[in-house]
């Protein structure tokens, strides 16, 4: 995964390269969250978190770190780094401590074998599941009792070496489909695919870089957000549902629930930080 990682980050040097300039399609829509935001078996709540925040907001968010996130906050070298991870994590506290009823700074956390985070906490907060995805200047968290879920967020960029990264990391079919789109389309068909790829990871907890061309999400301006196969696992387009999220015009960001139900309701709100 540190490869590919890479590689993105070089996506992001040089002015030049094919737009990913964001357009018109059918994302879910942001509000206000209301006073009360009780979360039913088939809710799946999303925030989006704006990071770049004043000191004097950043201060109480700190202080509800945890000894290890502090010292992981200390050692960023930019200031800038280190103010956005301290919002991140300060927020996911909050967030969380709203549903499991604790104080933010009571929450603990456990990790996967692959680094997927979960509450650590018994009882009824273990059916509570959750994912944080940041880039750039904004953040989504993503809760839910319904199952398994994965959220992944990118900052819209030009890109270099488009092809190169597709033909490496995707499957044949969606590097094939991402080569037939007009090039005006490829940058964000890019992000859509890899969102789409990076929540269904995250969701599923392995995070194996080499499994990225072993399935396959649909990419396409006219098709919607789906997992299109899995070769691993056949029997997964049938059981995980995914959707584009568009928190602001210069992101795109996916979410992927293992759940297969009209009732899924998906609520999309702005942190109150935000405002």
């Amino acid at each position: 995964m540190a490869a590919l990682l890479s590689a993105l980050d070089a996506l992001a040097e040089g002015g030049r390269g094919q737009g990913a300039a964001p357009q018109e399609g059918p994302w879910i829509a942001w509000s206000q969250p209301p006073s009360r935001r009780p979360l039913a078996p088939d809710d799946v709540h999303v925030w989006c978190v704006v990071l770049d925040r004043d000191e004097a907001s950043r201060r109480p968010l700190a202080e509800v770190l945890a000894p290890d996130e502090r010292v992981r906050a200390d050692r960023f070298h930019f200031a800038r780094d280190r103010g956005r991870f301290i919002v991140a994590r300060g927020t996911l506290r909050l967030i969380l401590a709203a549903y499991v009823d604790l104080e933010p700074s009571r929450i603990a956390f456990r990790y996967g074998p692959h680094g997927k985070p979960g509450l650590s906490h018994p009882g009824d907060q273990e059916s509570l599941v959750f994912n944080l995805a940041h880039s750039g200047g904004l953040a989504l968290v993503a809760v839910s009792r319904s199952g398994d879920l994965g959220v992944d967020l990118e900052e819209l960029r030009p890109l270099e070496g488009l092809q190169r990264i597709a033909g490496r990391y995707f499957s044949a079919g969606e590097a094939a489909g991402l080569l037939a789109l007009p090039p005006e389309q490829r940058g964000l068909a890019f992000f859509r695919c890899w969102t789409r790829k990076e929540a269904y990871l995250k969701a599923t907890g392995e995070g194996l870089a080499d499994r990225l061309d072993r399935f396959e999400v649909s990419l396409a301006p006219d098709a919607a957000p789906a997992l299109v196969a899995d070769e691993l696992d056949p029997a997964a387009t049938a059981q995980w549902s995914i959707y584009e999220l568009r928190p602001a015009a210069s992101f795109v960001g996916a979410l992927a629930v293992k759940a297969k139900t009209a009732e899924l309701r998906i609520r999309c709100w702005q942190h109150p930080l935000a405002r």
